[in-house]
């Protein structure tokens, strides 16, 4: 057998370009709890896109409970308040409670934040429902 065998290959790159923004239908595919290199617990959340021209892309958040810069833990609260709302989910007692979020659906609506010093652009979840909910790109002109 072969350390690396280039003919059994996919030469597909994966697409990580930024999404336009507006709203996705995405399902939870992964979440876990990590440290980051500070001591910081975070809950790192893959979404992927379930249906739509975008199907199957990735979308990486990490949510901090705490954080020593007080706009990413707000920020970070936010989105995990819009996560528990939307699928009526009161609290988390501990880590092992975030279970609970592993292949849940929700539409979420995403911006685009460019950051100020870098000029790199990066997309931001704006606002979460319930994967059933009539967004304003669903209401018929």
């Amino acid at each position: 057998m072969n350390w690396f065998d280039a003919k059994n290959e996919s030469s597909q790159l994966v697409d990580t370009s930024i999404f336009e923004p507006g709203w996705y239908d995405f399902c939870v595919t992964n979440c876990e709890v990590k440290t980051d290199k500070k001591n910081n617990e975070y809950i790192a959340f893959e979404f992927t896109v379930s249906s739509g021209a975008r199907k199957n892309r990735k979308l990486w958040e990490n949510i901090y409970l705490s954080h020593e810069y007080e706009w990413l833990e707000s920020k970070s609260r936010a989105i995990l308040k819009g996560l528990c709302d939307a699928k009526n989910i009161a609290s988390l007692k501990g880590p092992s409670d975030i279970y609970q979020f592993k292949g849940a659906e929700y539409k979420i609506k995403l911006g685009v934040y460019k950051n100020k010093d870098t000029g790199v652009e990066r997309n931001t979840i704006q606002k979460i429902e319930p994967a059933n909910t009539e967004t304003e790109s669903d209401v018929p002109f």
